[in-house]
């Protein structure tokens, strides 16, 4: 009686062991799966900020590139060396 008792105890102790290994794998898919949706959010808004960063770096740039062709054009009016 007490080895059928232990054999019983040791089987029932393998089927909540994998069923507790089993809801710990579960559970880390569910979180990997939560991480990667976040994830793609936020991928989301970095190309929109990258992007809105680089056309603001090109605006500044043709701005630039304009007030010195004013500034070159003053000077020539001037007589001043560019």
């Amino acid at each position: 009686m007490d080895q059928d008792l232990r054999q019983y105890l040791e089987a029932m102790e393998g089927r909540i062991l994998d069923r507790t290994q089993e809801m710990v794998r579960d559970a880390q898919t569910e979180i990997l799966r939560g991480f990667e949706r976040y994830q793609a959010g936020v991928q989301i808004r970095l190309r929109s900020l990258e992007a809105e960063t680089s056309n603001l770096k090109t605006a500044q740039e043709m701005r630039l590139a304009n007030l010195e062709e004013r500034v070159t054009a003053l000077e020539l009016q001037r007589g001043m060396r560019p």
